[in-house]
């Protein structure tokens, strides 16, 4: 198990990461998420002994890998394998020649030429040993990267965005082929982004940071339905909100047992129904007015005004509605009361 305690790096003054804890079993995969300069690069950089942290310690199972102020296991004796953002291969050697670096000088002769190939074949890339690096596309770069750290056997991978560069079907194929080889090999993982659709893809439970700090470690889907505060709603998508006396005088019907003075919610909770004469005749409250409708990736985006002319966001997988109809709203969930939204504005 890989055991992260208190773990903290200064930059300067200043503290690059403090007080990050977590753990990891083999077989699991934890996505970090956080903004630019939150972090994530120092912690995997520790992770790796690249970095010396200034508090706290790296353990892997029972043996301590840094603690503060000292790296004692060093990089190359740590067991683990590191996949870039991009792949960099040496142009002057062969897909094959690239891989072997992995190895170190101990991998030479017959049993290093084996590990090699197996590391090729893994990575589906067997075909491309003899070929020049030159010619490879982008996927096969990466793939080629991605041999290169299994060749060395590893029981802890770190991933730094390598997915970034990648077109959609190529980079699917390589996520689900990592997730796979991870849950296989039974590894621990730890794969820093700032994609929530790829954490979503890839990982069993996601740490989100902010300036060195840990907000709040789960699943994708419970931070996204119960983030810790206004700033991790806004960091995970787009957050709408109603009064809800508001609500109820536009024909917005709240959850069941919902209270507060504000429902905060997410577009696609927003279910939203055309009206009709009976509907206007048995609910007499104005409805809300469609302003626009649009795609959004596979959804579809529904835009409606409220009686005093403020707008929400809707999005659902299809809709009969159209620009100009009138609708009703039902909220199917919020984000819960407890949630501090403090940094996160009414629409």
């Amino acid at each position: 198990m890989l055991i992260v305690e208190d773990l903290g790096a200064r930059m300067g003054k200043h503290f690059a990461l403090e007080g990050v804890s977590f753990a990891l079993a083999p077989g699991e995969i934890l996505a970090v998420l956080g903004p630019n300069g939150s972090g994530k690069s120092t912690l995997l950089r520790l992770l790796a002994g690249l970095a010396t942290p200034t508090a706290g310690s790296i353990g892997w199972s029972g043996t301590r890998l840094s603690e503060a102020a000292r790296v004692i296991v060093p990089p190359p004796r740590r067991g683990i394998g590191l996949l870039l953002q991009q792949g960099v291969l040496f142009p002057h050697l062969r897909v094959g020649e690239n891989v072997a670096l992995g190895l170190g000088p101990s991998g030479e002769g017959e049993a290093g030429a084996r590990r090699v190939n197996d590391a090729l074949t893994t990575a589906r890339i067997g075909h491309l040993a003899f070929a020049r690096v030159q010619r490879l596309s982008g996927g096969e770069i990466q793939r080629v990267a991605l041999a290169r750290a299994l060749v060395q056997t590893p029981e802890v991978m770190l991933l730094d965005e390598p997915f970034h560069s990648l077109d959609s079907p190529v980079k699917a194929s390589i996520m689900d082929e990592i997730r796979g080889l991870v849950k296989e090999r039974s590894l621990c993982a730890v794969l820093v982004t700032h994609d929530a659709d790829e954490a979503s893809a890839v990982a069993d439970r996601v740490l989100l940071l902010r300036e060195g700090r840990k907000v709040q470690e789960g699943t994708l889907d419970a931070i996204y339905r119960s983030p810790v505060d206004g700033w991790a709603a806004r960091f995970l998508g787009e957050v709408g909100s109603v009064d809800a006396a508001t609500a109820a005088a536009a024909g917005i019907t709240l959850p069941p047992g919902f209270e507060g003075p504000t429902a905060w919610f997410r577009p696609e909770a927003l279910l939203l129904d055309p009206t009709d004469a009976q509907t206007d005749l048995e609910d007499p409250r104005p409805g809300l007015a469609v302003t626009a409708v649009r795609r959004c990736r596979a959804l579809t985006e529904v835009t409606v005004a409220l009686p005093g002319g403020a707008l929400l966001i809707g999005r659902c997988v299809d809709t009969s509605l159209a620009v100009g109809q009138r609708a009703r709203g039902r909220l199917a969930w919020t984000l819960p009361p407890s949630t501090k939204m403090e940094g996160a504005r009414p629409s």
